[in-house]
């Protein structure tokens, strides 16, 4: 049985089948490539997040022995977030927040009280004053991310694919798409969320929230494609020489 989350995302989209005719994404979806896309995709995924993993321990212990000497608060948090087809999961991060802000950079404001076209030109404030100073250092190279190779390896999400939208963020979103009318924005929800994407190495957090979804879409479409693991290395790469120069990371 669904849990009551997951069902209250899915009754604001509609099926794949009629999406494929509202949103025109240019293409006809082929159903073949996209289920061997999927196959081939986790299992890159789990040899990704395997040696991520082992590779990522050493320093995630100093992390975490830092973030809690810095400030008072658990080490990490977990945050509801809504994948592929509407799924709801924990994603998990090394905690960079004073502990009580759970909420994004963008979302300081109370997301109960406001609707995606309030802040879908926001993009994230460099000098958030929640950010705890171990927190800014841990932002600035993705260390905080380190720990979703977690939720890769369970299959919450790749290693490339969307930027996973918070519940509250995902409801309005929704809400939003159908209230310009645009219903093929909802398309991202049928592709895997990541722990990097097509929109970080444009921009980051540099980027306003309609430009992260055109990049999302771009994708989304890519996934479609025979190249998408070619697409994926090349992201990956890019990804890599983003974190060393930490351009866009808040």
């Amino acid at each position: 049985m669904l849990e009551k989350s997951k069902v209250e995302i899915l009754e604001r989209m509609p099926p794949l089948e009629d999406m494929v005719r509202l949103y025109e994404f240019g293409f006809v979806p082929n159903q073949k490539i996209r289920d061997s896309n999927k196959k081939r995709k986790r299992r890159l995924d789990q040899a990704l997040a395997l040696i991520g993993l082992l590779a990522a321990t050493p320093v995630m212990i100093i992390a975490a022995l830092a973030v809690k000497l810095d400030s008072k608060g658990p080490i990490f948090y977990k945050s509801r977030r809504v994948g592929e087809g509407g799924k709801v999961f924990s994603a998990y991060k090394l905690r960079t927040m004073y502990d009580g802000n759970r909420n994004s950079p963008n979302e300081a404001h109370d997301v109960s009280q406001c609707n995606f076209l309030d802040d879908v030109l926001v993009v994230q404030n460099p000098d958030d004053p929640r950010i705890t100073r171990v927190g800014k250092i841990l932002r600035r190279f993705s260390i905080d991310e380190l720990p979703q190779f977690v939720n890769v390896l369970r299959g919450d999400i790749s290693v490339v694919g969307i930027r996973p939208f918070g519940y509250e963020e995902a409801q309005r979103f929704v809400d939003y798409a159908r209230h310009i009318g645009n219903q093929r924005y909802l398309g991202i929800f049928y592709c895997p969320g990541g722990m990097t994407s097509l929109a970080a190495i444009h921009g980051r957090g540099d980027l306003p929230k309609v430009q992260r979804i055109e990049y999302d879409l771009e994708y989304t479409r890519k996934f479609n494609t025979e190249d998408i693991l070619r697409c994926d290395l090349q992201i990956i790469g890019r990804t890599l020489k983003f974190v060393i120069n930490g351009k866009g990371a808040y």
